[in-house]
């Protein structure tokens, strides 16, 4: 239990880092190019983003899912990256055709991002494979800070210097994450976690897609979500400026995430080579949330303009808009890995269809209507609904897991009232 705490509190410690330095990420480059830069900024990413959980393919999660069966690291660590290769192979093929679909003065920065982050994915996805079920469950949140830290001085850098422009944010952006992705990928290269064997590895293939094909799928539709409310803003053919103030609202609100997911990811790693630790909705998670969002809530709508510029003034509005469905969405990432490593990753699937279908809908109604205030409206409707299914069904998986295994009537009772 002390070694648990432990590794929370190392990846709470990242992730407050990580937050710290994205907040100052979203500070210098609304302050360096403004709203208009930020949505030219977000219109270059936001596909490359989207193909990215193809390109690592899930396979940190598939990586535990499988030692639990009892395969050798080696062999795990063989058969991800095979796999690795082989989705960074088709997501390039894929990334090279929004060429095609692209805006004609953006399709070329698009295909370049892509080129560039999706052997980044596969060098991260093989690492953290390779640590997770070695039981270490730190390393990959050290490296996320790394990787905001890093842009964080560099944007300071060029904001102090005035050299910053949309174009080098996406080059900053893109740089230090392939940079940091590769450094992570040598080191436990060095560290010998990452040995290879032929032994078993078409049996262990499979076993591997069968846990990361509907995981992929359930991150590309949680990335949908999460991005799809921006492709429809432009879409609508949004100010770019309106688009920015809606992005860093966005990202604002992901920051509030790191503890409820320091907890996930902590309970993903325990699971390798062992029983599936019970679930439990962490109600505190969800307070800290709400708090953290209240503090941010006030910062913003006092000193928003202030900080970021005059052209960010709906900054506070959209957060707050976004803020209900933020703190629901908090409470879903343990009972979302406990669902994977139960087997029932298709049910996610499922209910991440029908939120992003719903999310869409939404969207496409609203925006007309209320431009940007309405994809807040839908998103965060979209949020809150995710969260009610995804935490329902894990706690019916948990029930159901329990009496298989002849637990006692009053612990299922109170594992039902949770």
């Amino acid at each position: 239990m002390a070694g648990r705490r432990s590794a929370i509190s190392k990846i709470a410690v990242a992730k407050a880092v990580q937050a710290v330095a994205s907040v100052g990420v979203a500070y210098f480059i609304a302050r360096g190019v403004g709203a208009a830069g930020q949505g030219q900024v977000e219109e270059v990413m936001v596909w490359p983003l989207l193909l990215m959980p193809f390109a690592s393919f899930a396979l940190p999660h598939g990586a535990v899912a499988v030692r639990q069966e009892g395969t050798s690291r080696a062999g795990i660590v063989t058969a991800v990256a095979v796999l690795a290769a082989a989705t960074t192979i088709v997501s390039l093929c894929v990334g090279a055709s929004a060429l095609w679909f692209a805006p004609p003065d953006l399709g070329l920065w698009i295909g370049i991002v892509g080129l560039c982050l999706l052997p980044a994915a596969w060098m991260s996805a093989v690492a953290t494979s390779g640590t997770w079920i070695s039981g270490d469950s730190t390393s990959s949140s050290v490296v996320e800070a790394s990787q905001s830290v890093l842009r964080a001085s560099i944007l300071a850098g060029m904001l102090v210097l005035g050299v910053i422009s949309p174009t080098l944010v996406v080059a900053v952006l893109v740089c230090s994450w392939v940079f940091v992705a590769g450094v992570y990928f040598v080191v436990v290269l060095r560290r010998n976690l990452l040995r290879l064997t032929r032994g078993g590895l078409l049996s262990t293939l499979q076993s591997l897609v069968g846990v990361t094909l509907p995981t992929t799928l359930n991150v590309l539709l949680v990335g949908g979500l999460l991005r799809l409310d921006v492709l429809l803003l432009l879409w609508h053919d949004t100010p770019k400026a309106e688009v920015g103030q809606y992005a860093v609202a966005l990202k604002v609100g992901e920051l509030l995430w790191f503890i409820p997911l320091a907890r996930s990811q902590v309970f993903l790693v325990e699971s390798a080579g062992s029983d599936v630790p019970p679930f439990a909705v962490r109600r505190s998670d969800i307070a800290l949330t709400f708090l953290a969002g209240l503090v941010l809530l006030c910062a913003l709508s006092l000193g928003g303009e202030r900080v970021l510029g005059s052209d960010f003034s709906d900054v506070a509005k959209l957060f707050a808009i976004l803020l209900a469905g933020i703190v629901a969405y908090s409470a879903l990432p343990t009972a979302r890995n406990f669902l994977i490593l139960q087997g029932q990753a298709w049910r996610l699937v499922k209910i991440m269809v029908a939120a992003v279908i719903f999310n869409v809908l939404g969207n496409m109604i609203l925006i007309p209507l209320l431009g940007v205030g309405g994809a807040a409206m839908a998103s965060s409707a979209a949020y809150v609904a995710v969260a009610v299914a995804i935490v329902a069904s894990a706690k019916r998986a948990l029930a159901a897991d329990l009496t298989f295994r002849a637990k006692s009537p009053e612990e299922v009772r109170s594992v039902e009232a949770t």
